[in-house]
């Protein structure tokens, strides 16, 4: 249904979205995921919408795509009201190698979260990495 809805050339944000899933969907591990091609899809969902939350997954890709470093770049001029802009800061830290900022923003933003497998995850994120610190 994607392949005849993208092949009439209208692309609407619903499509922009879908492809979005779609390339999720199909890739067999997170790492195997086409980020490059899932980047561009925001690019064109964000000329669409100009939404300020595909800007935060967005910055995300990136950080999957070109690593943390940009992904945090692509992450500074975000609004801070966004959702979880805490964990989405900590993740792309670890990604680009500051295991300490990323433990600390971890935990931060597990004693922000709104329910408790969410807090739980966090926190498991923030210990996982504060071990790690300690050689453990």
């Amino acid at each position: 249904m994607l392949q005849g809805a993208l092949a009439r050339d209208r692309l609407g944000e619903y499509q922009a979205q879908a492809a979005i899933a779609a390339l999720h969907a199909d890739a067999p591990s997170a790492a195997e995921t086409d980020w490059v091609q899932i980047v561009e899809w925001y690019d064109e969902l964000i000329a669409l919408t100009d939404s300020p939350v595909a800007r935060l997954n967005r910055a995300v890709a990136v950080g999957e795509a070109d690593g943390g470093a940009a992904g945090l770049a692509a992450f500074v001029d975000l609004d801070p009201a966004l959702p979880r802009p805490t964990a989405v800061a900590a993740h792309l830290h670890e990604r680009a190698g500051d295991a300490l900022t990323a433990a600390e923003l971890y935990a931060r933003a597990a004693s922000a979260a709104s329910n408790l497998l969410e807090r739980d995850h966090l926190t498991r994120q923030a210990a996982r990495l504060n071990a790690a610190a300690r050689g453990r």
